[in-house]
């Protein structure tokens, strides 16, 4: 079945100059490296194909493509390509561009579920019930379709797949998997910088200290700001260090996504109070930066006040602030 749906879809690739590839948003670590697999697919076969990301690339994904992964112009989509989801309305700035009722324009990688209600077997789909990821799929679709285009690129986006969704193995994984994650690696894939980038070594200071700030993260979705604190009990018992806040912020980055800020609050001492504020586009604090006297670097700025205020509560205050302007 893989055979001759790998030819379907080479096929299918072939004939549409522009591909539109959908990864599914609630399995974004196994979709969206097998999205950037099939965008270098469909590169190679002449395509000139883009993603559609209903939300931010996971920070510790994004070495895995280039950055203009997305479409420059959705109106001239020729086709569609679903991981791990079915059909929906894509929203777009100027309307809506909708291809349920069209389903020869599509083409569906492992949802069961769009492929009972939009296609017969044997049609644009590839379902395989069996296998633990969308990359594991794409893995062996492609190897049949042509191994010349599972170049290191290709392999190593599908080796991050694997390994995110089995926690590097860790996980239950069948035989199969295990010989898909083999064939990568012969094939180019770089597991080393994988494992790098999806599990970051951390030193025990760093982890207490993650720990702490998890343990009092919060988060407003209306706002899309995050935020957790430091006391100055914490601080007494070596907690934090100074040189730790870039990487509690880039750990905050990689683990809430969704988030366009993050606040961290610490209360240093009586009277002294300082908060790093980090935003994914810096023009976001740009107001916020104008009203207090405050300059923005590398995304950042740091504020300070002299107040025994609980941190916590002054933490929620400066949220509060950043979202009035």
């Amino acid at each position: 079945m893989i055979s001759l749906q790998a030819n379907v879809l080479g096929q299918f690739i072939k004939r549409r100059k522009n591909i539109l590839i959908v990864p599914a948003n609630n399995k974004k670590m196994d979709t969206i490296p097998a999205a950037i697999s099939l965008y270098y697919v469909c590169r190679k076969l002449g395509s000139n194909a883009g993603i559609y990301f209903e939300k931010k690339i996971p920070e510790q994904l994004k070495f895995l493509g280039p950055q203009n992964l997305g479409v420059s112009n959705l109106l001239l989509v020729e086709g569609i390509i679903f991981l791990g989801s079915g059909p929906p309305d894509l929203d777009l700035n100027d309307g809506k561009i909708v291809f349920v009722q069209n389903p020869s324009h599509m083409f569906i990688l492992n949802s069961p579920t769009a492929h009972n209600k939009f296609f017969r077997e044997g049609q644009n789909n590839i379902v395989d019930t069996k296998a633990g990821s969308v990359s594991e799929i794409l893995a062996r679709t492609i190897k049949t379709l042509d191994e010349e285009l599972m170049v290191p690129e290709t392999a190593t986006a599908l080796l991050a797949g694997l390994i995110a969704t089995t926690q590097n193995f860790q996980l239950a994984v069948n035989p199969q998997t295990l010989f898909s994650a083999a064939y990568l690696v012969s094939k180019g894939a770089d597991n080393e910088m994988i494992v790098k980038q999806l599990y970051k070594t951390r030193s025990l200071d760093m982890v207490k200290l993650w720990g702490l700030v998890i343990s009092r993260f919060y988060y407003d979705s209306g706002k899309k700001i995050g935020w957790s604190f430091i006391g100055a009990n914490d601080l007494q018992r070596g907690v934090l260090e100074v040189s730790n806040i870039p990487s509690v912020i880039n750990e905050l980055k990689n683990n809430f996504s969704d988030a366009d800020v993050f606040v961290l609050g610490i209360g240093r001492d009586e009277n002294n109070y300082l908060a790093v504020v980090h935003a994914k586009e810096p023009s976001v604090l740009k107001g916020f930066a104008q009203k207090y006297g405050l300059s923005i670097k590398n995304s950042s700025l740091v504020l300070r006040a002299a107040s025994n205020e609980n941190p916590s509560i002054l933490t929620k205050k400066i949220v509060e602030e950043i979202g009035k302007v």
